[in-house]
């Protein structure tokens, strides 16, 4: 604080200061004689002009301290995640804590990431997944004073600061690192082609070393290759025959190094979904029948399925009454199809087919090897159907057993649905509705799966996994009254039809035991629960070396809720299934903040440079204390005439005043000095 006074601060007082000196010059050079009586007259004069600028003087106070100075703190996970940057961040935190408390310096902290907040110099928060310094902008507008400003440099945006800014890198200037530079975020990939996967790693400071990258799916690594580091970017291929259709998340990792500053960036995962681009499927039928018409038709009518067909018209016992090569038919190439050219399909359709009147039956040994292999069978009943393969190599693969015979009848029967399944999901009432003629007399399998049966228990439609294949079964040669039911879309048939042979391709949306889940997000919970709604265990872990979290499980739960405290790849692995479900959150830094993990100088020294501060290097950031970094600031102001309790020291001068003018005219009157 300041204090000013002063009679000058009034308009008029410098006329009044001018007649008192006129007045004085004239009582000292303006007389006939000089006498020394005329320094008592000088003398009051001078103590009533003092008196009279006493009390017409104006008190000014005016307020002051230092102009505020702005702390700016990266909140980035860059900062908070790697411990050496951590630790130079809180050492100068409590030098600057330290000098400020010493010059009783104002000072205004934030830190930054994705939002700017206010903190102290004991940082409370978390690590955030962006640096945006915009917000930061937002928050200096129309603020005075100066900013430091810590960081690594490693900023998703730019903007200029509104304040002159000392820039302090908190990272050190021989930082070496090996990171996962780029890889293909979505891939779509073929079934059963080679998917090539392009991916560039970099590094500094790591020049002719050999590191191992490996590709994972699913907790197995499936691929390992060695790369010497010759360039800053090195880029190679991994090469992947997908399997199965539906969405994958695959995890590459790079081996880490001694003495490389995070291995958080040696890890990254990316999605590749795998689509058919056709449905290869042989379809051969015994006779032809409305049924046959019927599954023909639909077939024919996909433009995703590549259709082989063979239509048995004449079998070897029928008499054409000609000789063979006066027809037009072609031979049944049984043998090149069920040997040679039977792992081209990913589909074979055996409906009411007799294969004792074309072949022996070591050729069902290939079609069941098939099946074991990955591929899938669909069996359609009739009267040249199911009972013909008793004591067939496919017979221990069927969905059922053979009661008796399997004898073909064709009393009329109903049917209802007895287990839900995506296959038949919304056609309950579709079964009910007809009386079904021609069925076989066959028993339930313990390890198969009926979704619809005969009102006498019989199966109807049934299911089967075996090995990685799958079989598909209908005991009627009448599906095709399906095609008659009421539906506001599409024909019954043809849903039920595409479902089947979406399940026999291994379509995820055909997968009863399907894991359904909620989105992935930190800060959130995430919803599971399958598609069965069975009470089962869980247990989740993450996949990536980022995710500090350990292993969180839940016991005989039917769905659960889990917390996502931390962006990650997960697994979840549920007890009655065999394989692992993955799943990534939609904040993925891998990709972003923690691609390249290097400090950047050049931002720093941009945004200083741009607001006439200056940038300093961790080893030199004690300078920063030489800078001009608060100026002074004027708080408040105020102005005040004189009050007689002020001071009284001049009701002294006034009665001295009064005693000199009284002397003065005594003596003047005695000796007639005027005269």
């Amino acid at each position: 604080m300041s204090l000013g006074e002063g009679f000058f601060q009034n308009s008029w007082a410098i006329w009044v200061v001018i007649a008192g000196v006129l007045l004085v010059f004239g009582e000292i050079f303006l007389r006939r004689k000089i006498h020394w009586v005329f320094v008592i007259r000088i003398l009051w004069i001078l103590m009533l002009g003092w008196t009279i600028a006493e009390w017409t003087k104006v008190l000014s106070k005016q307020l002051s301290q230092p102009e505020a100075l702005h702390i700016l703190i990266d909140r980035s996970s860059s900062v908070f995640d790697l411990p050496e940057r951590k630790k130079n961040l809180d050492l100068f935190l409590e030098e600057l804590k330290e000098w400020t408390s010493s010059r009783k310096q104002p000072t205004r902290i934030f830190s930054f990431g994705a939002n700017v907040q206010a903190e102290t110099f004991d940082l409370k928060g978390n690590g955030s997944l962006k640096t945006l310094l915009e917000p930061v902008n937002q928050v200096l507008k129309d603020q005075d004073g100066s900013v430091i400003l810590i960081s690594d440099g490693l900023w998703s945006d730019y903007a200029r600061l509104p304040l002159p800014t000392y820039a302090v890198q908190i990272a050190d200037q021989e930082e070496k690192d090996v990171w996962i530079d780029s890889v293909q975020p979505v891939f779509t990939a073929f079934l059963k082609n080679r998917l090539k996967i392009p991916v560039t790693i970099a590094q500094k400071g790591f020049s002719g070393k050999t590191v191992k990258l490996s590709l994972w799916l699913s907790g197995q690594k499936i691929q390992e290759v060695e790369k010497t580091l010759t360039n800053p970017q090195v880029t190679f291929d991994f090469n992947y025959f997908p399997e199965k259709m539906g969405e994958n998340i695959f995890i590459l990792k790079v081996s880490s190094l001694a003495g490389e500053l995070s291995e958080l960036n040696n890890e990254t995962s990316f999605r590749v979904r795998t689509v058919r681009d056709k449905m290869r499927i042989l379809h051969i039928s015994g006779r032809p029948s409305t049924d046959m018409k019927a599954w023909r038709l639909f077939l024919t009518k996909q433009p995703d399925v590549d259709l082989v067909s063979f239509y048995i018209l004449r079998s070897i016992n029928d008499i054409p009454e000609a000789k063979n090569d006066e027809l037009s038919l072609i031979p049944f190439p049984y043998e090149e199809l069920f040997s040679t050219e039977l792992e081209k399909f990913d589909v074979v359709i055996l409906q009411n087919f007799d294969f004792n009147l074309y072949f022996q039956p070591f050729y069902l040994a290939n079609l069941a090897q098939f099946v074991r292999q990955g591929g899938s069978l669909l069996m359609i009943g009739g009267d040249q159907g199911f009972h013909r393969y008793r004591s067939s190599p496919l017979e221990p693969l069927l969905p059922f057993e053979f009661n008796g015979i399997g004898k073909f009848e064709q009393d009329p029967l109903s049917a209802r649905v007895v287990n839900q399944h995506p296959v038949i999901d919304g056609l309950d009432f579709a079964f009910q509705i007809p009386q079904w003629r021609g069925y076989h007399r066959l028993h339930p399998r313990a390890d198969s799966t009926d979704l619809v049966r005969y009102s006498n228990g019989i199966p109807f439609v049934s299911l089967r996994q075996i090995d990685k294949g799958r079989i598909v079964t209908i005991n009627s040669d009448e599906s095709w009254k399906l095609q008659f039911q009421p539906m506001n879309s599409a024909p019954v048939f043809n849903k039920l039809a595409r479902k089947i042979v979406q399940y026999l391709t291994f379509d995820p949306e055909m997968d009863p035991e399907r894991l359904i889940s909620s989105k992935w997000q930190v800060g959130k919970s995430t919803h599971l629960h399958l598609a069965s709604d069975q009470a089962v265990d869980w247990k989740i872990s993450p996949l990536l070396k980022a995710g500090s979290k350990m292993g969180v499980s839940f016991k005989n739960e039917r769905e659960i809720d889990f917390e996502v405290t931390e962006p990650g790849v997960y697994e979840v692995k549920v007890s009655n299934l065999p394989d692992a479900f993955v799943f990534e959150t939609e904040e993925k830094p891998w990709r972003e903040e923690w691609k390249n993990l290097i400090h950047d100088n050049l931002k720093m020294k941009k945004i200083a440079e741009n607001s006439s501060g200056k940038f300093f290097e961790f080893d030199d950031r004690k300078k920063i204390f030489n800078q001009p970094l608060s100026g002074t600031q004027i708080v408040s102001a105020s102005t005040e005439s004189w009050t007689a309790a002020s001071t009284a020291s001049s009701w002294a001068i006034l009665l001295l005043t009064l005693f000199f003018m009284c002397l003065d005219f005594f003596i003047r009157k005695k000796l007639q000095w005027d005269g």
